[in-house]
C-alpha cells in the first residue's frame, strides 16, 4: 500500500472524476473498492461517496497499491527510455500510468512529453536531470520528428497535404478548437499527412506533426471533415456507428532526433525509433 496525495486547484469536481482521471489514474472498480473500504480521505477525513465534491485547495489522499504493467520499450540507455505506451492509460501521474510502470522498473523516469490516454505509441522518458533538460529543449525547439498513423472516417481525397490552421485551447472543457483564421489567444499549427490506404469507409493516414499542441491531430483532422475513427470527443456517435473501434485509432509510431552537435544526446541523431 502507498499513499497517493493530490491537492486540487480549480473548479469543483466530483471525487470519482479525480480518482479515475489523470490525477490518480485509478480504474472505476478500484475507486469504488477504495471508497467502500474507507481508503480515501479529503483533508484528512475519510469519505465514502463517489459524488463528494472536491473544492479548490482540497487535499485528496488514496491508500492504494497501483498495478504495475509490463511495458514494452524500444530503446533504453543511461539517459533515456523510449517506451511503447498502450492505449487506455495516462502517460504521467500516480496510479496505473506509464510513469508508474517505468519508475517501478528503472527508479528515475521523467516524462518529457505525453500522449492522450487513448493514444498508443512512443513516449520518451529521461533517466537523469541532464537528459531531461536536453530532451525537453529538443521537443520545444522542434528538433524531434514525430510520425503518427491515423485511421480517419471517410475517404480522404487529397493524397498528400500540409495543413495550416489556428488552435485555441479550452482547459475547462479539456478540448481545443480549430480556426482557419487567426483568433485572439490561438496558436498557429501545421499538420501534414500522406494517404496510405482507403477502404471500408475509412482512410489510413501517415501524419507528420510539425507543431505538437494538445489534441492537434485529432482536432485538425476533424476540422477538415475526417475525424479519427473511434474518437468520441472530436467525432460523433453517428460517425462512429458501425465501425469496429472502441477507442481512437491513433498511434505515435516513430521518433527521430536532430540534436545540436554540442548536445549530450547528439549520439541519438540518425537513429529511428519505430513500432508497428
Amino acid at each position: 500500500m502507498q499513499i497517493i496525495t493530490y491537492k486540487h486547484i480549480g473548479a469543483q469536481k466530483p471525487l470519482v472524476k479525480l480518482l479515475t482521471g489523470k490525477e490518480f489514474g485509478i480504474s472505476y472498480a478500484a475507486a469504488m473498492r477504495l471508497l467502500r473500504n474507507k481508503d480515501i480521505r479529503i483533508n484528512g477525513a475519510r469519505v465514502k461517496s463517489a459524488d463528494t465534491l472536491i473544492n479548490d485547495g482540497d487535499e485528496v489522499s488514496a491508500y492504494y497499491a497501483p498495478p504495475v504493467r509490463n511495458i514494452e520499450t524500444v530503446f533504453e540507455d543511461d539517459n533515456i527510455i523510449v517506451a511503447d505506451k498502450p492505449a487506455g492509460i495516462e502517460t504521467e501521474g500516480a496510479g496505473d500510468t506509464l510513469e508508474t510502470a517505468l519508475k517501478a522498473r528503472y527508479g528515475e523516469a521523467l516524462p518529457v512529453h505525453r500522449l492522450d490516454r487513448n493514444t498508443r505509441g512512443l513516449v520518451v522518458f529521461a533517466r537523469n536531470q541532464g537528459a531531461y533538460a536536453a530532451m525537453t529543449a529538443a521537443f520545444k525547439d522542434g528538433l524531434v520528428e514525430k510520425g503518427y498513423y491515423a485511421r480517419v472516417i471517410g475517404s480522404v481525397k487529397q493524397s498528400e497535404a500540409e495543413l495550416t490552421a489556428y488552435l485555441s485551447k479550452d482547459s475547462q472543457k479539456s478540448r481545443v478548437y480549430i480556426s482557419d483564421t487567426p483568433l485572439a489567444g490561438a496558436v498557429k499549427i501545421r499538420t501534414g499527412y500522406t494517404v496510405l490506404e482507403r477502404g471500408g469507409g475509412t482512410t489510413l493516414l501517415d501524419v507528420r506533426l510539425h507543431t505538437g499542441k494538445t489534441h492537434q491531430i485529432r482536432a485538425h483532422l476533424a476540422h477538415i471533415g475526417h475525424p479519427i475513427a473511434g474518437d468520441g470527443k472530436y467525432g460523433t456517435n453517428a460517425q462512429n456507428a458501425g465501425l469496429p473501434y472502441k477507442t481512437q485509432q491513433l498511434t505515435a509510431y516513430s521518433l527521430k532526433f536532430a540534436f545540436s552537435a554540442q548536445s549530450p544526446l547528439a549520439y541519438l541523431n540518425g537513429k529511428a525509433f519505430e513500432i508497428n
